[in-house]
């Protein structure tokens, strides 16, 4: 069956409305359904129903063109903008908390593939690899470890499925936490120096050049240009050690590395990637199918549970072993596995003097989250 939309045009028009329609429903529409089921999800789900339907093609030179070109320019132009400086300078012992909750995350993902795996199909240790990068770092990781893996599409909805489900079941545990908090008193340990408590780290102008653009282009597309030419020196013989993989991890290094060049403070590169990837999350559900998936869905999710309570474990043990609060540990556990907006809505909700240090918390998992997720992906390989 030839499919209704099928020139490049055509599907990038039909992935860019169908992305552009439930951010802005997201933005206009009041109440609770967009708290609880993010734009994102339909973001992935409506194409994958799409192709289902006949209307787009489960494979597109489209398609090739998000993974090797699309997904490397946002991983540059997100990581370029880490504040790797502050991060690194002020390390205290929330950081140690979340640190922990991301080796929960490490270790919660062998010990859920282990019980589970003799139930699952044997390249489900991908869609493990996929999930841990988003529970240590974002969506971005998530994206990333998927193309690293080379992860099938229907194993990677798998993955944005648990994500999506399992932590609007934990976003209101860490919220119901503040009940044993203590009293707000001085200011905490991990509040960042010369910023005004409870307000965040101050952002880019709102107003963005096309030289700066210009040079944000020209910068995503030298650094995985150059990650790709230094891949090709390095060998590499592992099975999760791929030379995609080593393409990604290239890419993480040098992006981080430019961080502490003045490209961090070139504007606009933060909407420009967050477009891109919700774009490529689109293309990744226009290609998938997941009807053959269905008697593992139950599975892979009760993996994910037993996963999310065994870093739960880890950053709530971790943070009575450090001997501070339990909004170190709700903040902690948010930076990992909802990233850096439920970190702000968690510490928000728990003190507000500590949104800033949230908002680094979650940039220190984002930075991370890459070499965790092939890490955990190796470990499950091994086991299966």
């Amino acid at each position: 069956m030839t499919p209704l939309i099928n020139e490049p045009a055509g599907l990038l028009a039909l992935l860019c409305g169908v992305t552009a329609l439930f951010f802005f429903l997201e933005r206009t529409i009041k109440g609770a359904f967009f708290k609880w089921l993010p734009a994102y999800i339909f973001v992935y789900l409506v194409p994958m129903l799409l192709t289902t339907s006949g209307v787009s093609p489960s494979r597109s030179q489209v398609y090739d063109g998000f993974d090797t070109l699309v997904l490397p320019l946002v991983l540059t132009l997100l990581l370029i903008t880490v504040p790797l400086k502050s991060v690194m300078r002020d390390f205290s012992r929330g950081a140690a908390v979340m640190l922990l909750g991301s080796l929960g995350v490490v270790v919660g993902g062998v010990v859920a593939f282990l019980v589970f795996s003799p139930f699952l199909e044997g390249s489900s240790w991908k869609a493990f690899g996929a999930l841990a990068g988003s529970w240590t770092g974002g969506t971005a990781n998530m994206a990333a470890a998927a193309s690293a893996l080379e992860i099938s599409p229907a194993w990677y909805g798998m993955a944005i499925l648990a994500d999506s489900l399992l932590f609007t079941l934990w976003l209101p545990v860490l919220l119901y936490t503040r009940r044993w908090a203590p009293e707000k008193s001085s200011p905490p340990q991990d509040a960042l120096p010369g910023t005004p408590t409870g307000e965040p780290l101050p952002g880019p102008a709102s107003l963005t050049h096309h030289t700066d653009l210009l040079i944000l282009l020209a910068t995503g597309f030298l650094v995985p240009f150059l990650a790709s030419q230094l891949a090709r020196l390095i060998p590499t013989g592992s099975v999760v050690i791929t030379p995609s993989s080593l393409r990604i991890l290239l890419v993480t290094t040098i992006s981080l590395a430019l961080s502490f060049t003045p490209l961090s403070r070139v504007r606009g590169s933060q909407p420009l990637a967050m477009a891109l990837l919700y774009l490529f999350v689109a293309s990744m559900g226009a290609r998938a199918d997941l009807s053959h998936l269905a008697g593992s869905a139950f599975l892979f999710l009760g993996a994910a549970t037993l996963w999310l309570l065994i870093h739960g474990a880890f950053v709530f043990v971790g943070a009575r072993l450090l001997k501070t609060d339990v909004t170190a540990g709700a903040i902690g556990s948010a930076a990992n596995i909802g990233g850096v907006a439920s970190a702000i809505l968690v510490a928000g909700h728990h003190d507000p003097r500590r949104v800033p240090g949230a908002v680094l918390l979650a940039l220190l998992g984002f930075s991370i989250g890459n070499y965790l997720a092939l890490v955990t992906a190796h470990l499950c390989r091994m086991l299966s």
